[in-house]
């Protein structure tokens, strides 16, 4: 419930100023969520955090692996064949996702490089504004943390 977050979260000298948006930017900091998103080998390219050279590094590791004899070889092989343009795998899924840790795990990419593929696939998750009215204040009027 978001009024026991704000009480948890807080400082009372912000919740004591009853400012709606001072709550919600405290709310806000660091607040994510997973989405679903479809990317491609290009997307991974573009967009890895320590660039193109390093995903392109990361890309390799996972085409490597595939190519082994390890029992989960033919289901990466599988996964990288949908990196290709105009297919895409969904990074947010929680399959893929699952995938990712167990090639961590593993061994084949490091934890660091797992953390920066799923990061695709996580959003800013602010709380509003008007969110944090509807739990501060009651339907009387009464200020309520």
């Amino acid at each position: 419930m978001l009024r026991d977050e704000i009480l948890a979260k807080v400082p009372p000298g912000v919740r004591s100023g009853r400012d709606a948006q001072a709550i919600a930017d405290v709310l806000s900091v660091g607040r994510t969520r997973i989405v679903s998103r479809t990317v491609t080998e290009r997307d991974i390219l573009a967009e890895y955090a320590d660039g193109p050279i390093a995903g392109d590094a990361v890309l390799r590791k996972i085409e490597a692996f595939s190519e082994s004899a390890h029992p989960l070889a033919s289901v990466v092989r599988r996964a990288v064949g949908w990196l290709t343009p105009g297919v895409g795998i969904d990074i947010g899924h929680a399959s893929t996702r699952a995938l990712i840790d167990q090639l961590a795990a593993g061994g084949v990419i490091t934890t660091d490089e797992a953390g920066k593929l799923e990061a695709l696939a996580v959003i800013p998750d602010p709380v509003s504004e008007l969110d944090v009215r509807r739990a501060i204040w009651s339907d009387d009027g009464t200020y309520t943390v």
